[in-house]
Order: C-alpha cells, then sequence, then structure tokens
C-alpha cells in the first residue's frame, strides 16, 4: 500500500492503489473527492473555514473554503473529470466547550466547506463530523472507499461510496488540536495575563 500523508493545511492527489491519510483531526476538516470512472482521489485538510479567519492567509488548503475549490482544480489539474467528482467530509469535532458560538471552529468547518461544494457543483456522498472527539482518515483511490479511526470510543468505522458504516475495536490514538484564528489568537492573548506572547501562525 502506498500510502501519502496529508498534513496540517496541506492537499495532496492520489491514483490507483495509494492511500491518502491524514491523523488527528480535530476541530480540522477532511474534504476528500473522488472521481471514480479516473480513480483520482484528492484530500484537504483545512483548519480554519475561510482566509478572512486568519492571521496568515496565503495557503488556500489551510481553509474549508478555498480548500474545496483549490482542491477542484488540482484534481482537474491532475486528469479528473469534474463532472465525476463527488465528496466525503470528516472531522470537525467541538473539541472544548464553550458559550461562544462563533469559537466552535468545527462546525463552521464542515459548514464552509458544504458551501464551497455546492457552489462548485460537487454532491456530497457521506460525511463523519461533530460530535466532541477526533479522528484519523484513510482514504483509498482504487475505489473511494474510506476508513476513520474514531480517537474517543476507539472505533473504525468505513464509509463506503454509498456512505454506510461499519464498526469495529481500534486502538487509541493521541489528538493535537491546531488553530490560528483571529478569535482564538485574541482569547490566547487575553488570558496571558500582561505577559508579552508571540504567535506564529502555521
Amino acid at each position: 500500500m502506498d500510502k501519502i500523508m496529508v498534513g496540517i493545511a496541506e492537499g495532496k492527489i492520489a491514483r490507483k492503489t495509494q492511500v491518502l491519510a491524514s491523523y488527528a483531526l480535530g476541530s480540522c476538516v477532511a474534504i476528500c473527492l473522488y472521481d471514480p470512472k479516473n480513480k483520482i482521489a484528492g484530500m484537504a485538510h483545512a483548519i480554519l473555514p475561510r482566509k478572512e479567519d486568519a492571521v496568515d492567509q496565503g495557503n488556500p488548503y489551510k481553509f474549508a473554503r478555498e480548500g474545496a475549490s483549490e482542491l477542484i482544480r488540482a484534481m482537474v489539474n491532475s486528469g479528473a473529470e469534474k463532472k465525476q467528482i463527488t465528496a466525503k467530509l470528516v472531522g470537525g469535532a467541538r473539541m472544548f466547550k464553550t458559550r461562544e458560538r462563533d469559537m466552535e471552529i468545527g462546525a463552521r468547518n464542515v459548514m464552509a466547506a458544504k458551501e464551497a461544494l455546492h457552489k462548485e457543483g460537487v454532491s456530497i456522498l457521506a460525511e463523519d463530523t461533530g460530535k466532541n472527539y477526533g479522528r484519523t482518515v484513510f482514504f483509498h483511490a482504487e475505489d473511494g472507499r474510506i476508513q476513520v479511526s474514531t480517537i474517543k470510543k476507539d472505533n473504525h468505522c468505513n464509509m463506503s461510496n454509498y456512505g454506510g458504516a461499519i464498526m469495529s475495536t481500534k486502538n487509541k490514538q493521541v489528538v493535537m488540536v491546531i488553530d490560528d484564528s483571529l478569535l482564538i489568537c485574541k482569547e490566547i492573548k487575553k488570558s496571558a495575563w500582561g505577559r508579552s506572547i508571540h504567535l506564529r501562525s502555521t
């Protein structure tokens, strides 16, 4: 199995027997696109909803809205047919309890991805999103199959092309949440109790 790692704020393409993998999705969302005719798969690992939400706006794959559109373009440039492309979404968890709706980045990431895909005319076949636990995802280019390991519940979920799920036991993993949204940066600075801190975005 030829595994291709999709890191934070990255978008990558896979073909044939290759498998796209992204680990420890918390509030981040994995946008998984597939062209079944040409067996081309693409995955973007977005950490924020839109570029307006971030300090560093240069990388489109950092954002769910811009990343979805950029991934579609990359797939078409790699030989996919846009009319054949369908989508599945994974992640967007609510990792921290808060009274502020604006800080529910996970839900906003999922919504931004859905809005972008709808605008591009790409149908969403399945999703494993929300809740309060992290996920690791494996996306098989050979048949469009997605495997999701849930971190809190120790479950292993297979998402077929028709959105079905089969559960089995999986080992625990560790989640790291990374976020450089303007709101989060503001909250971190507020909690520094007068100390001088520097925030560097990823």
